[in-house]
């Protein structure tokens, strides 16, 4: 049975196939107290025979390297990936504190045979997703309040009907087009953009939003593609 062996100063923690374990600021693995840190920063389960870490948290990125070679990897906020190593360090920051739990699949039988086919594993982030032009003017007319104003609250979105006329769409090539943004970042592995059945999620506009710009997808630059659109 692959189980998962969790090291966090000296305490251990054990999650079997089947269960699941997050940790955070108040999680089943907490952390620390430090207002910096998420509730839940993390979590870690098993899909297809394999542990994969999903990162739960909004801000704080979470870096996996591998204890025995200088291969790593990162995962974004509201990005999952599997766990490629036997034994990982995974490490995170919240404010100036530095936090590491050590990971060891012992019974695990597929990993890479050395650390050469780890070299180069590409950071596990949606940072370089390919958007068209389309994709990206509306991620920028979705986020323009927040990118205008950092302070904003994640609510703060025109309304769809709002965007669709700014851009001269239709109302069912806006929603098309939406669908589509949400379903390439949810393969991706990004959380909160369908429902537990499958279905649309009630906040995903903000979700998305949250994530594009946490993880620097787009910036206050991109805003002149909206006023090059309109000139």
């Amino acid at each position: 049975m692959n189980v998962l062996e969790i090291d966090f100063a000296g305490e251990m923690f054990h999650v079997a196939p089947g269960d699941s374990l997050t940790f955070g600021r108040d999680a089943d693995l907490e952390v620390d107290t430090n207002r910096y840190l998420h509730r839940r920063v993390g979590m870690f389960q098993q899909r297809s025979g394999s542990w994969w870490l999903t990162n739960v948290g909004s801000a704080i990125a979470i870096e996996v390297c591998d204890a025995a070679s200088p291969s790593r990897m990162t995962v974004s906020p509201g990005a999952s990936a599997p766990v490629p190593f036997r034994r990982s360090i995974v490490r995170f920051q919240a404010g100036p504190s530095v936090y590491e739990l050590l990971l060891d699949q012992p019974e695990a039988e597929s990993f890479p045979k050395s650390s050469e086919t780890m070299e180069g594993i590409p950071t596990i982030t949606s940072t370089n997703v390919s958007l068209n032009d389309e994709q990206r003017l509306l991620l920028v007319a979705l986020a323009e309040l927040r990118l205008r104003d950092r302070g904003s609250a994640k609510s703060a979105i025109h309304p769809n009907r709002a965007i669709a006329s700014r851009l001269g769409w239709s109302t069912t090539k806006f929603n098309r087009k939406l669908d589509n943004l949400c379903a390439k970042f949810d393969r991706l592995g990004i959380a909160g953009l369908k429902g537990d059945s499958g279905g649309l999620a009630s906040k995903r506009r903000e979700r998305l939003v949250d994530h594009v710009l946490t993880v620097g997808l787009i910036s206050q630059d991109d805003l002149r593609l909206l006023e090059d659109y309109q000139s």
